[in-house]
């Protein structure tokens, strides 16, 4: 079998994904680490038995819901190749947003210093810290995920970098100039919803117990407060259903210039407040 029977194969197992013949070249492409080049002047080449079952069990893997990335093994978000597995969420376009939104507060502010709550893959804190040099601490309950976001660290700004196994602020010392965060905010209904790659994703990083899904964000807003610094802000990442709430919830614990941030689509997506209390 070459390569190019090969990729005829992969396209059938994979027909009803929305283009079967772009999924079989990528799998092709990554097992084979062939480029773009090389995979049109090696497509007649022969491979092995052990070559071609490794390449039907992956196919077969996707074609079961299994997320490209993880495939993959990585994920572009804001200009950066970050690593990701199954213990971390993909970072998703719509994040980049909150990116954008932090970055330029950490330059008209002068911030100096930020938490990357429920941080995963790291995607958030390190497109920040790589774009303004801020301090940035990276928190998540999950030590593999924390795994993950050092290497990710290691390998796209260098070695150092502040990482902190936390339930929340539960092992969270210091004020902050501002704080991201994109937590689990899934009821357990929509959750019964969501697609099945979706389903893929750590159900730790998705899910909050809560029916309306903002169980954490409400742990995470009471305690924002005791780490912000005068002037502070919080930025978070929710469902477009839970702004409305959030931004309530915001404005009771006295943060104020609450305003959203509207994703791609258009929808309420992100939600901030500035901490102007004095201390």
């Amino acid at each position: 079998m070459t390569l190019r029977e090969l990729k005829a194969e992969l396209q059938g197992i994979l027909k009803e994904k929305e283009n079967p013949q772009l999924e079989a070249r990528v799998i092709i492409k990554h097992l084979f680490s062939l480029s773009d080049v090389s995979y049109i002047l090696r497509e007649n080449e022969p491979i092995s038995a052990d070559d071609e079952k490794r390449a039907i069990e992956t196919a077969l893997e996707r074609k079961n819901g299994k997320p490209s990335a993880y495939i993959l093994g990585h994920r572009e978000f804001f200009g950066l190749d970050y690593t990701v597995d199954e213990n971390v969420l993909i970072p998703r376009p719509e994040t980049e947003l909150l990116v954008e939104y932090a970055i330029n507060e950490i330059k008209d502010k002068g911030y100096r210093s930020l938490l990357d709550l429920c941080t995963g893959s790291g995607a958030i804190g390190i497109a920040i810290e790589k774009n303004t040099g801020i301090d940035v601490v990276y928190a998540d309950i999950s030590s593999k995920a924390l795994s993950i976001a050092k290497e990710n660290h290691r390998r796209l700004i260098g070695d150092g970098g502040s990482f902190i196994l936390s339930d929340l602020f539960e092992n969270i010392e210091g004020r902050f100039d501002i704080i991201v965060t994109n937590p689990p905010y899934i009821s357990p209904s929509w959750y019964e919803g969501l697609e099945v790659e979706v389903k893929r994703e750590p159900r730790l990083a998705l899910i909050d117990k809560d029916e309306d899904g903002l169980g954490i964000i409400r742990r995470i807003i009471s305690k924002a407060p005791e780490h912000l610094n005068h002037g502070g802000t919080i930025a978070i990442e929710s469902d477009y259903r839970q702004v409305g709430t959030i931004k309530e919830l915001l404005s009771k614990e006295n943060f104020t210039s609450v305003s959203v941030i509207r994703d791609l689509s258009g929808k309420e997506r992100h939600t901030v407040g500035k901490d102007l209390r004095t201390y």
